[in-house]
């Protein structure tokens, strides 16, 4: 490579300049700025306490819960126990009514019996 007037201002160019060291002091100033803005060690005790985290629901307590599926089953089970108990007062409603016409009719032949025997 030959060292020519060329190649020197290529590489003069290439240097930092005054400015740029200032404007790189500018930015680690404002860099310092934020970081000394970030909650400490200390700062964290506002937060949570370990006594607060337990008060929180856990991974197991999660598992525990029930899932959609199940839930999907216990509302089937619900609806078909729904369904047997609609049918047993329907037929227990017919009974019933069936019980009191034929209270009925007895009433009616002891009532004539009755009116036979006077």
């Amino acid at each position: 490579m030959e060292l020519s007037q060329e190649y020197f201002d290529q590489v003069i160019k290439s240097l930092a300049t005054k400015g740029d060291v200032l404007n790189i002091q500018d930015d680690i100033a404002s860099i310092n700025q934020r970081i000394d803005t970030l909650p400490t060690h200390s700062d964290l005790t506002q937060f949570a306490t370990k006594q607060d985290l337990e008060r929180f629901a856990t991974k197991d307590d999660l598992l525990e819960l029930a899932t959609r599926t199940e839930m999907r089953s216990l509302k089937a089970d619900v609806a078909e126990i729904k369904e047997i108990v609609q049918r047993n007062f329907k037929t227990a409603e017919e009974d019933i009514i069936a019980v009191i016409k034929d209270v009925e009719i007895i009433k009616n032949r002891v009532t004539k019996l009755e009116h036979k025997a006077a």
